[in-house]
């Protein structure tokens, strides 16, 4: 019983180190963008992280990797999560704060039953339809500051809002298409290699955009500090605290308690850059928040009760 307890214990503390570093990603990459355009940076991200792990993964698990490479279905989850990815950069490059980012990318969790009946043929449940609805009302709030004629007035930029919202939609489908590869073929599904494969899959999409766009920077001395934070913090000590997690918690726990890192950029826009939020945001961030977390807490719990 105490062994289980201490068991149960450091798989929160495991998961709340991945919050905390997850929810300081979107306030590293609000500062880092400052001196560099977000393609690059995005490139960097990944391509330092993949010059740190390869000797770490590719010794032990070269013939998973290998199989993974193969599989159209990881080249599609690499190809969403570097669209998802890109477009968080370029809605938060539009002046959308940190906190703000972090809560309308996190609405992929609303997403995810969508796709997953789209594409998985999984039923649609009516309170995954009222959670839209909420959600709807929430980002209206947001985009409108209770502004009626907020297409031409707003201290918000429209099109960073959508962007952003376009973001969790194509992370909303990386979520769903590895929940399918995961079923399609459990004996090869190995989340440590997909994290890594899915690594290269991004650097490589990110090289083929600077190419298209023309689009090439060297970091100044002040992007390589967020940049290695963004690395070090919110890349690999928050992948491998998540993994760690799920080794104790069910998935179903982690994904509730991940909706929290929402927080950590608020308390920083708010408490140290100062930054302004007006009630109509306020509430309407509220709104889409509960609309998420409420999604995720219902879905929990049918999944718990189909299991028991």
């Amino acid at each position: 019983m105490g062994d289980n307890l201490r068991l149960k214990q450091q798989g929160y503390i495991f998961i709340a180190i991945a919050i905390v570093c997850w929810g300081l990603s979107s306030t590293f990459v609000e500062l880092g963008l400052t001196s560099i355009p977000s393609i690059p940076f995005l490139f960097y991200r990944f391509a330092i992280s993949l010059t740190i792990l390869t000797p770490l993964v590719l010794v032990k698990k070269r013939s998973i990797i290998t199989i993974l490479f193969k599989n159209k279905y990881v080249w599609l989850i690499g190809v969403f999560e570097g669209l998802g990815l890109i477009l968080q950069y370029i809605g938060q490059e539009l002046q959308i704060p940190a906190g703000l980012a972090t809560l309308l990318t996190l609405s992929y969790a609303i997403m995810v039953p969508f796709f997953s009946w789209i594409f998985l043929k999984q039923p649609m449940k009516l309170y995954h339809l009222i959670a839209v609805i909420i959600s709807l009302v929430g980002i209206f709030l947001i985009i409108s500051e209770g502004n009626l004629t907020f297409l031409s007035s707003g201290s918000l930029s429209l099109t960073g809002i959508l962007i952003l919202i376009s973001s969790a939609l194509f992370l909303g489908l990386y979520i769903t298409f590895t929940s399918y590869l995961q079923k399609l073929d459990e004996k090869n599904f190995d989340s440590i290699s997909l994290f890594y494969v899915v690594l290269v899959i991004i650097t490589l999409f990110s090289v083929t955009l600077m190419i298209v766009t023309g689009e090439y920077a060297i970091p100044t001395q002040e992007t390589w500090i967020w940049l290695i934070c963004l690395v070090i913090f919110s890349t690999i000590i928050a992948f491998y605290m998540y993994f760690n997690s799920m080794k104790i918690l069910s998935a179903n726990q982690v994904s509730l308690l991940l909706l929290l890192q929402v927080i950590i950029p608020f308390v920083i826009d708010i408490f140290f850059f100062g930054r302004y939020y007006n009630l109509w945001i306020l509430i309407g961030s509220f709104i889409l928040f509960i609309s998420v977390f409420l999604s995720t807490l219902v879905s929990n719990r049918i999944y718990r009760n189909n299991l028991g």
